[in-house]
């Protein structure tokens, strides 16, 4: 049985294999959010997700999940439930699922601040590969 700390991302790696090859890093960083987003969508969770790539140009987006709605920004948000900060690279590796988010967390390489509920529940809803299998 596999560890549940260990998940990776099916939908988003399936996602980077596809888009990798045709697109720069940048439009496959664009839509690896957009991608996550819409794994939250229609799901009874709320809260703002930020997250910060930082490198030589730091990438930020939040996603917001309200009322079953998911919205993605550019922007820093006033307030978030959950930062997830680490490198484009980082990033990268766990969307191909070369790296877990709880090694990269776990060998420095991730910092995460806020709510560790909230964010258990996004690691959960983005590890399935049927999110709709999922009752969070």
């Amino acid at each position: 049985m596999p560890d549940k700390n260990n998940r990776q991302f099916p939908k988003l790696k399936r996602f980077v294999d596809e888009e990798s090859d045709a697109s720069s890093d940048h439009q496959v960083l664009e839509q690896s959010f957009h991608s996550l987003a819409s794994q939250f969508s229609s799901r009874t969770t709320e809260g703002t997700f930020y997250v910060e790539l930082q490198d030589a140009e730091t990438v930020i987006h939040t996603i917001v999940l309200k009322d079953g709605e998911v919205v993605v920004e550019r922007q820093r948000p006033d307030k978030a439930d959950l930062t997830l900060r680490t490198s484009k690279s980082t990033w990268m590796q766990m969307l191909a699922g070369k790296l877990s988010p709880v090694d990269a967390f776990l060998q420095g390489n991730m910092e995460i601040l806020g709510d560790l509920s909230f964010g258990k529940r996004l690691y959960a809803m983005a590890a399935q590969d049927d999110v709709r299998d999922l009752n969070i």
